[in-house]
């Protein structure tokens, strides 16, 4: 792992001190590796969004990172934009009478609207002649599993769309937030199950590492401070692959 110093430099206007990675490296991107750790403060920089507000984080599902934001990340990005020229979303209910014709919505309903089917959101900006658009499903999006879902589909859903909307009115890229992902609950299971299984592996090889170790010094201490000597850390949760490597490799 590189020294927070190397990555405690210049990103897009933005200076991050070796205090503040550390902070960012333990906070909202604890399992972030240097490169991603780099992804993630080019990003937050780019978009001027602050981890410390928690803007902007990181997510790891399996071996995969993703940066995220929310609804609201999206907003302050459009907010700063002197294009933007204000938004208009709605829930579609299925008793609704929801027509989209070319650019123009047409969205009616009455107090007995049935179930919730979607979301839709327009962004507009000063500088285009047709608003951005977007629809979400519900079926697509909705996680009975989560307690925010459950309590809150109408909020949740109508965020979908109106972060789908900003993100092409504005040409967002590298980010996403928890809602326009979804939740497939089979994709989620295989992806802990994945990291368990990793996890468990790793305990393994490193059980077998220190076990080495200890046999060849004679005792804990010395095994331990050459261990430390080689990675430069003083805890094994902290080892990057390159480190186990190395230790492997003595």
């Amino acid at each position: 792992m590189e020294n927070n110093n190397s990555l405690a430099t210049q990103e897009q206007g933005k200076k991050w001190t070796p205090d503040q990675v550390d902070t960012i490296r333990n906070t909202v991107a604890p399992k972030a590796n240097d490169n991603e750790l780099k992804m993630f403060l080019s990003i937050a920089s780019t978009y001027d969004l602050d981890p410390f507000l928690r803007e902007i984080w990181c997510v790891k599902m399996g071996s995969q990172n993703t940066i995220m934001t929310g609804r609201d990340g999206y907003l302050k990005i459009a907010n700063r934009n002197p294009a933007y020229d204000g938004m208009t979303s709605d829930v579609v209910h299925a008793n609704d009478k929801f027509l989209k014709e070319g650019n123009v919505i047409k969205h009616a309903y009455t107090a007995d609207r049935g179930k919730i089917v979607g979301a839709y959101a327009l962004v507009y900006r000063k500088d285009r002649s047709v608003p951005a658009f977007s629809f979400a499903p519900i079926s697509e999006y909705y996680d009975g599993n989560n307690s925010i879902w459950r309590k809150y589909p109408s909020a949740m859903i109508q965020k979908v769309a109106e972060s789908m909307a900003l993100k092409r009115a504005f040409s967002i890229s590298g980010l996403v937030t928890e809602e326009e992902i979804g939740r497939d609950d089979k994709v989620q299971t295989q992806a802990q199950a994945q990291q368990k299984t990793q996890d468990t592996s790793r305990k393994a090889v490193l059980g077998n590492i220190w076990a080495r170790f200890c046999i060849f010094f004679g005792n804990e201490e010395d095994a331990r401070a050459k261990m430390v000597e080689i990675t430069g850390k003083n805890s094994s949760s902290d080892y990057t692959d390159d480190d186990i490597k190395a230790l492997i490799s003595f």
